[in-house]
């Protein structure tokens, strides 16, 4: 009887070990294909092709009016290869990112847990940023700034 437990248990936790590791793939995976884009070849971007986000409800160890001024992606999550780090239990590892597409901004929540919301509004698609937008990550809003 105890060997079947056991095998049982151990079953149960190679499951959960191979989802969790799989998990772990998808999410590097999200991240390598955006990080992976070319560059374009210029010297510079030009303003319109500029834009930032300044703290405004602070948290996770980012202080309000901290600012993130990118081109042409920013990504928001609690591992430390994100360029916004949010150390709150509510933010997933790979949580957010902003990517231009077609000269407009856009907020992808890259399936985290507890989501991410724009002016309040939960994201369930990629959602197009204007000038002005709060951005929600966990406990932590962002003003979205081009």
């Amino acid at each position: 009887m105890n060997s079947v437990l056991t095998a049982h248990w151990l079953g149960v936790i190679f499951h959960y070990a191979a989802l969790a590791l799989l998990a772990g793939f998808a999410c590097w995976l999200a991240v390598s294909m955006l990080r992976g884009r070319p560059v374009p070849e210029k010297a510079a971007p030009s303003s319109a092709e500029q834009a930032m986000v300044i703290v405004k409800i602070a948290g996770g160890g980012l202080a309000v009016g901290g600012r993130y001024r990118f081109s042409d992606a920013l990504s928001f999550g609690r591992a430390p290869t994100n360029d916004v780090v949010v150390n709150e239990p509510y933010v997933s590892h790979e949580h957010a990112c902003i990517i231009l597409q077609k000269k407009q901004y856009v907020l992808i929540d890259l399936g985290s847990r507890n989501g991410s919301t724009v002016n309040g509004i939960p994201c369930e698609k990629d959602t197009v940023l204007t000038d002005g937008d709060l951005i929600g990550i966990g406990p932590v809003s962002f003003i979205f700034k081009r």
